[in-house]
């Protein structure tokens, strides 16, 4: 019964999913558009909103600070652009299916545990548009100018200079970074619809009949324009951040709890008067969490008859080594944990009342980040929405200090650490990135000059090196979306000393690339050293005395560990 109930689940989530946006978008878009015909919005008004009708008053410094910015975020767009090519790991998306011509199903896999059925399907739907290889590179940098844009939404109560540096932040923050610099990277989605979600809920709150962030839970004032309008677009934000990593639902099911706990603390007497009224004061809290519910739901549904969590098993470590990983990695994580925390303790010993608002949304990034520590994996671009939080939240929660020099100096100090942090690991990833990638072009070109240059019909290519079957997989799907661009009659074997999967597979999960074991290389063979493996000096020096050295791959800068070799072998 349970095996039948996933198996339909998973046919007809599409369908299933699209009803609940539909239904949300219907009922509430519906509703708010005698709001929306009242509203009366301007674009001299939206001017003012992003401070550009302004710009007669800015001062020279300011001016040079945005055209600054400006020629910033012009080379941060290049540089995602900037060498790309499917060759990264993951990209199997793009060589096996989407340039291949085949659909992308959504990421259900109840064998491994994984439920994000959103991921990579942006991917499909711009093959509607095109097949073009660089409409997909394009994507990250649109949604990079979407963020920017929504941020200066968003922080549009600060100075332009406070904006321009807290974006700046944020666009180097190395998850941030590593998730617009990677296709396949799930988080660069759920950042763009978390700052939609914030931008929402706090435009509900500034329009919604009461004022939550105030004491008064009065019910007297007719609703403001934009009232069910941000209403729907927080539901709207909340059912898709929900399904493109499985720990979202923490996230938003602790934001929503901890405002109502504290609204009904607050309105005991509401509660005990009408709990009708309390629930529909409250209700887009209570809208967050049934949908944070139907998502729990849909998880175990369709996972519980397969019992595995073997995504999270095979690659998973300690908690405690998970935790000093991320604290030591990641300054910022450890100075919004140590902010998040004295302010409670502050808030609490000293009976001040907080931002209800944001340190709602920080105990739910303490929650989301909690998870990841609890079943053990790590990963620099997996605290990318808390990088985004937490720096959102150190900036509101220093803003009612701004105003005296102290909180000033105290501010910059902060962001000066921050950014000295940032520009040094940043630029790692981008290099890493470029080099990897570009390894692997030069080196499928290589390969592809010359089989061209041989009668053989086969390239033996013998990897002494890769210690992971996933690696050589990645490889083979990169080398053979190549060939087929100019040969396909191009053929390559791979082999190593591994194991691998039952009928020679690279992998168990797809059959279409071989590998074959084999315990060393045989005469004419290819021994290929990829740029993720870092061999010593003393073996390098061996193999360029016993073999004949075809191609050597110099990284960018030349103090980078990524080179690259490919030996023949000629001695036996």
């Amino acid at each position: 019964m349970l095996d039948t109930l996933s198996s339909l689940l998973r046919a007809y989530f599409p369908a299933i999913w699209l009803l609940i946006l539909m239904s949300i978008t219907l009922i509430f878009f519906k509703a708010s558009l005698p709001e929306l015909k009242s509203s009366k919005i301007s674009d001299k008004s939206i001017h003012r909103t992003l401070h550009f009708s302004a710009l007669s008053s800015w001062s020279f410094s300011q001016f040079l600070g945005s055209i600054a910015f400006f020629i910033f975020l012009v080379v941060y767009c290049f540089l995602i652009f900037y060498k790309q090519d499917f060759a990264n790991y993951d990209n199997d998306i793009f060589t096996d299916y989407i340039l291949n011509g085949k659909f992308y199903g959504p990421p259900i896999w109840p064998d491994q545990g994984r439920f994000f059925p959103l991921g990579h399907q942006e991917w499909n739907l711009l093959t509607i548009i095109s097949q073009s290889p660089p409409l997909y590179f394009a994507l990250p940098i649109l949604q990079c100018l979407i963020v920017v844009i929504l941020l200066f939404f968003l922080l549009k109560e600060f100075s332009i200079w406070l904006q321009l540096s807290v974006i700046f932040l944020i666009l180097t923050t190395p998850s941030t970074a590593y998730s617009f610099f990677s296709l396949t990277i799930p988080e660069r989605n759920l950042i763009v619809w978390l700052i939609i979600f914030i931008l929402a809920f706090k435009s509900y709150l500034k329009s919604s009949v009461h004022r939550l962030e105030k004491a008064v839970p009065a019910m007297t004032a007719p609703p403001q324009s934009g009232y069910t309008f941000a209403f729907g677009i927080v539901l709207i934000a909340t059912h898709f951040a929900l399904y493109y990593k499985e720990p979202v639902f923490i996230l938003l099911s602790i934001f929503a709890l901890i405002r109502l706990l504290f609204f009904a603390r607050r309105e005991r007497d509401l509660i005990k008067q009408n709990l009708s009224d309390f629930i529909k004061v409250h209700k887009i809290e209570f809208f967050i969490l049934i949908l944070c519910f139907i998502f729990v739901l849909f998880y175990i549904l369709i996972n519980l008859p397969h019992r595995s969590i073997s995504y999270a098993t095979s690659r998973s470590i300690d908690y405690q080594t998970a935790f000093l990983y991320f604290v030591e990695s990641n300054p910022l994580l450890s100075l919004f944990l140590i902010l998040t925390i004295s302010r409670f303790i502050y808030l609490f010993y000293w009976r001040k009342k907080g931002d209800i608002f944001w340190d709602s949304l920080a105990i739910g990034s303490i929650g989301y980040f909690l998870f990841y520590v609890k079943i053990g994996l790590i990963n620099n671009y997996f605290l990318a929405p808390i990088d985004l939080i937490a720096i959102l939240y150190i900036i509101h929660v220093f803003s009612p200090i701004l105003q005296k020099s102290w909180g000033k100096l105290l501010l910059f100090a902060l962001g000066t650490i921050l950014v000295i942090q940032n520009i040094y690991e940043t630029p790692k990833i981008i290099t890493e990135r470029f080099n990897f990638i570009n390894a692997r072009v030069q080196i499928v070109q290589f390969l592809q000059n010359y089989s061209q240059q041989r009668d053989s019909d086969e390239v033996n290519l013998y990897f002494p090196y890769t210690n992971k079957q996933y690696v050589l997989y990645y490889f083979s799907c990169f080398l053979k979306y190549k060939n087929r661009q100019i040969n396909d009659s191009l053929s390559y074997r791979l082999t190593s000393p591994l194991e691998f999967a039952e009928n020679n597979k690279c992998v168990s999960w797809n059959s279409n690339h071989n590998c074959f074991q084999i315990k060393s290389p045989n005469l004419e063979d290819l021994i290929i050293i990829l740029p993720e493996e870092e061999i010593q000096q003393t073996l390098l020096s061996e193999w360029q005395q016993q073999e004949n050295l075809l191609f050597h791959y110099r990284p960018f800068p030349s103090n980078s560990p990524m080179h690259a070799y490919i030996f023949k072998k000629v001695k036996s």
